[in-house]
């Protein structure tokens, strides 16, 4: 199964709220959709480690929206 989310285009430097209100906006339609096709399978999301992504304020407000993050981190050269 393939499918493509909205494109947020951005403004501005962005903080963890801003982010926070940009995964609320965008990211938790696209996933309710593609839970819906999985069934019972888990969608995880995954973000590197950029100040926003791994603020406190974001990791509370994924883990009280229920998304299950990928552990770790990617490394790219």
């Amino acid at each position: 199964m393939y499918r493509k989310s909205d494109i947020a285009f951005l403004r501005g430097r962005q903080s963890s709220g801003k982010f926070c209100k940009t995964l609320e906006t965008f990211l938790f339609t696209f996933l309710d959709e593609v839970q819906e096709c999985l069934e019972d399978q888990i969608v995880v999301f995954q973000q590197d480690n950029a100040s926003i992504h791994a603020s406190k304020e974001t990791k509370k407000f994924l883990e009280d929206s229920g998304v299950f993050l990928m552990d770790g981190l990617v490394l790219t050269t």
